[in-house]
Order: C-alpha cells, then sequence, then structure tokens
C-alpha cells in the first residue's frame, strides 16, 4: 500500500498498479512500492526478472524524474 498525504494529492499520479508493485508520481519524484516473492515461491527467479523489467520500463518513461524504491524485497 502506498498511502500519500491528501496536501499532495493534486500533484499525485498513478504510474502504474501491478500484483507486485505500484509506482506513483507525488510531483518530480517517482515512489515504487515493491512486493517481491520469498526464496520458496515457484518460479521465483522467473517472477523477479518480470518485476524487475516491468518497473525499468516505468522508469525508462519517467527518465526525468527522481525515484525512491522501497517495499518488501525477501532478501
Amino acid at each position: 500500500m502506498t498511502l500519500v498525504h491528501k496536501t499532495l494529492t493534486k500533484h499525485t499520479q498513478i504510474i502504474c498498479s501491478d500484483e507486485r508493485f505500484v509506482i506513483v508520481a507525488v510531483g518530480h519524484l517517482l515512489i515504487v512500492n515493491v512486493y517481491m516473492p520469498c526464496v520458496g515461491t515457484e518460479n521465483c527467479f522467473l517472477i523477479y526478472q518480470e518485476i524487475i523489467e516491468n518497473i525499468e520500463f516505468w522508469l525508462d518513461k519517467h527518465a526525468d524524474k527522481q525515484v525512491i524504491i522501497g517495499g518488501d524485497f525477501n532478501v
């Protein structure tokens, strides 16, 4: 879940909402909230790769913004 204070809502845009990550733009800042699978998850490395590729796609599209990435990386 990503929460944004109500005073920032007019400057906020949801860039992408996926099963395992959310990207929100707040002004010139991209906030990426990611949930990586646990090591015991079936095909976890394929899931890692897909998540990273999808996030990379959106970061490339918004290369002019600063980025903060957080979440549960399960490492």
